[in-house]
């Protein structure tokens, strides 16, 4: 059976202490005694299951603001797109910063960014410099040798 109106109120009452207590550094254990948990881990679990609800209600709220932002974002362009397709550079030039602030407000811009890195840091690795201090550079290096598994046996190469 669901809890009762009153009881959710009493929980959440409670668990909005919790965290209020644990966001000032009160350890799990003085938590449990002072709000009449069993024990620490029923705190923990309190706490983590409040920190949970309010990410969630976060996120809400962020999505709700960023659609307000878009329609915002989407009526700037409306009422600038005949101008620009008229051939005025300067509306053209702001409805081209309307669509990147659009891009970056929804992340798309994150997905380019990752594929630029892993292109930049692959070109980066074919024409990077062979330097002193790597053996991988020296083809000649004991290190590159396949056959040398690295044992040393106390013989002297050059006997």
């Amino acid at each position: 059976m669901p809890a009762s109106k009153a009881q959710r109120a009493i929980t959440a009452e409670r668990r909005s202490k919790a965290l209020q207590l644990r966001l000032a550094g009160t350890d799990y254990t003085t938590i449990a005694a002072a709000l009449g948990y069993a024990d620490r881990a029923a705190a923990c679990k309190d706490i983590t299951r409040a920190l949970e609800i309010r990410t969630r209600e976060q996120q809400q709220s962020a999505d709700v603001l960023r659609g307000v932002e878009v329609a915002r974002l989407d009526l700037l362009q409306e009422a600038l797109w005949s101008s620009a397709l008229g051939g005025d550079t300067k509306t053209v030039e702001a409805v081209l910063k309307v669509i990147d602030r659009r891009i970056k407000l929804l992340g798309l811009d994150q997905a380019q960014k990752m594929i630029d890195s892993a292109v930049d840091a692959w070109l980066n690795h074919l024409t990077a410099t062979p330097t002193d201090d790597d053996p991988d550079s020296d083809p000649d290096s004991p290190d590159n040798d396949p056959d040398n598994v690295g044992v040393d046996t106390g013989l002297d190469p050059g006997d």
